[in-house]
């Protein structure tokens, strides 16, 4: 099987997501994945669900977890999309990560998985990352745990 389609079954790239490219850096220890969508496809308006053509895209990364020692970053072609009633929209969802942030939900995962065991400051050095894009992520998930009802509150 080709690499392109492991990584695909990995990431759970499904249609209309593709694999575009795999680009290897040795130096840096790092691989960056493009995701793209198949040409002609559509997604829904983010306010009345209907169908619309890519009018523009763009290319954004999110930082995912480590693959083979290698810093992994998916960047993703985000499409902005022509809707008859609300004009030009951003697409505001993938199945990666959040659309405000630059790490995808499985990186995130790892972190809060870590933070019973590690300070953040440790977390962020096991990361590379600076202490306060932890306490971001960290912040979000309590919050949102909080809203889902899923821990204690005061």
């Amino acid at each position: 099987m080709e690499f392109d389609k492991v990584l695909s079954t990995i990431l759970s790239v499904k249609k209309p997501w593709i694999i575009r490219e795999i680009d290897v850096h040795k130096g840096t220890r790092s691989v960056n994945v493009y995701i793209d969508f198949e040409r002609g496809s559509t997604f829904n308006c983010i306010n009345c669900e209907q169908p619309c053509k890519v009018y523009d895209s763009t290319y954004r990364v999110w930082r995912h977890l480590e693959i083979l020692n290698y810093r992994c970053y998916l960047n993703i072609k985000m499409p902005r999309l022509s809707c008859e009633i609300h004009r030009i929209i951003t697409l505001d969802k993938i199945p990666w990560g959040r659309n405000n942030t630059h790490f995808t939900h499985l990186f995130e995962q790892s972190v809060i998985k870590l933070c019973p065991q590690m300070n953040i400051s440790a977390i962020a050095k096991h990361f590379g990352e600076i202490d306060t894009t932890i306490w971001s992520i960290y912040n979000h998930q309590i919050e949102k745990a909080k809203k889902n009802n899923l821990i204690f509150q005061n």
